[in-house]
């Protein structure tokens, strides 16, 4: 299939979706795949599911970009937006990422561009500089603010 993806004049494989990619149990040997093609590999996640481990793979495969959906920059602010999450997710994710820049670093190998995002709501809007300091934290490239217009469910 990757060879066919190649042939095709294809030039990256990009892992997004309507849910979380690496809820699936082959997500990592996809981009693997791509990337043993000649193909740039790309992850949008919203970096839950970004071990220590599989933020090594990650690295080690060399991809393209990694976009982590935040949407907040607290803990509270992370909670409201994402109930149910156990506490400590927000700092675990921005370690985690800290500590990929640090592995490539370490190893020699180059730094995988990071992008992380918010959907702007009446919830973290005025979290945007803290926002950026989290960012910076967490060893990311850019800040992606996404305004998407009035939300029904979210308080005045």
């Amino acid at each position: 299939m990757q060879t066919d993806l190649k042939r095709l004049g294809a030039e990256d494989v990009d892992l997004y979706g309507d849910g979380e990619p690496l809820t699936h149990p082959q997500a990592v040997e996809m981009i693997a795949l791509a990337r043993q093609a000649g193909l740039k590999g790309a992850l949008a996640t919203n970096g839950a599911l970004v071990s220590d481990e599989r933020a090594r793979q990650l690295g080690d495969l060399g991809i393209s970009r990694l976009h982590v959906s935040l949407n907040a920059a607290t803990e509270e602010t992370y909670a409201a937006m994402h109930p149910g999450t156990p506490p400590g997710r927000l700092p675990g994710i921005v370690t985690r990422l800290r500590r990929m820049a640090e592995y490539a670093e370490a190893s020699g190998r180059p730094k995988v561009p990071v992008e992380i995002s918010a959907v702007l709501t009446r919830l973290n809007r005025d979290e945007i500089p803290l926002l950026v300091r989290v960012a910076q934290a967490a060893r990311a490239d850019w800040v992606l603010l996404i305004v998407m217009g009035a939300v029904q469910s979210q308080p005045g």
